[in-house]
């Protein structure tokens, strides 16, 4: 089984007005997923769209009522914003939930702390740790995966606002981390050279902001019986866990270090870290060189 676990709404800043729940699950059966995240999940209005639109289909999970199309798993991604070390940080976390009533609970508990209306993937200007700590306070069975995590602005470990480790970030909550995503600009093979990270298993997914990037990258799954806990456990442990499906992460916008201004790329293999060529500027590193 193919499992496509991050994408959006169309509550979520900057996404398509097509992403309803049904468009959703049509697109993914045609991408050939059999599990999607719901995205958004703490956002009142799609959690109330999810809550009508989907049927429990056992363990956790959802399909369309009238039984087509694929799994849903509830899921959301939060923003961090924090300082940290003497640096502002900027992380992007992926929050899986054993159903959307402990999403609501989520949201309850969160609520406080960011405008969970205003945008799908909220904002909170909480330490990573105190975020994860709360989360684990309000449903002790979600999981937390780092989303992207080499991303430059967004990503645990990426060069402009993350850390070198997940300790860094997370404290004596890293130990609760089993799993990383890979991300658009990096795929399995890079990871992998990072030895802290090989205790991790990784999930890779599309991200999602309109319906025909989903798919676009996945994690495969062999599952007996799927559900939340069925995939929280392959993902902990290994059983059913059938690796990742990347796309180029050539493709990807952060791959090389670059200025997006400017129309800049370098490849880091060829130029030392430096200003833009063009105009001067610091560029941005990217994912092969944190790599």
């Amino acid at each position: 089984m193919y499992a496509d676990l991050h994408l959006h709404s169309r509550f979520a800043f900057n996404t398509s007005p097509a992403l309803t729940v049904a468009a959703l699950a049509a697109a993914a059966a045609r991408a050939g997923l059999g599990l999607i995240g719901s995205g958004d999940a703490l956002h009142p209005v799609w959690r109330a769209e999810l809550c009508r639109d989907l049927e429990p289909a056992g363990g956790g999970l959802y399909r369309l009522r009238g039984g087509a199309g694929p799994l849903v798993m509830a899921t959301v991604e939060l923003s961090t914003v924090f300082r940290k070390a003497g640096r502002v940080r900027r992380v992007h976390h992926l929050v899986h939930l054993p159903d959307l009533e402990a999403a609501a609970a989520l949201a309850a508990a969160l609520d406080r702390f960011a405008n969970l209306a205003g945008d799908g993937r909220p904002i909170f200007k909480l330490d990573a740790r105190e975020l994860f700590a709360r989360v684990l306070d309000a449903v002790p069975e979600a999981f937390l995966v780092p989303a992207h995590i080499w991303t430059p602005w967004y990503g645990v470990l990426g060069a402009n606002s993350g850390f070198e480790t997940l300790e860094d970030c997370y404290g004596d909550l890293a130990g609760e981390i089993f799993a990383v995503e890979t991300g658009l600009s990096a795929d399995a093979e890079m990871i992998r050279r990072v030895s802290s990270l090989d205790r991790c298993r990784l999930l890779s997914g599309s991200d999602a902001h309109g319906l025909a990037n989903l798919g676009r990258e996945a994690t495969a799954f062999d599952l007996a019986a799927p559900g939340f806990a069925a995939v929280r456990r392959a993902l902990a442990a290994g059983e059913g866990y059938r690796g990742t499906v990347e796309s180029f992460p050539e493709h990807g916008k952060y791959h090389w270090d670059g200025h997006r201004a400017c129309g800049v790329r370098v490849d880091p293999a060829a130029e030392a870290e430096g200003p833009c060529p063009a105009c001067g500027r610091p560029l941005t590193v990217g994912v092969a060189r944190r790599g």
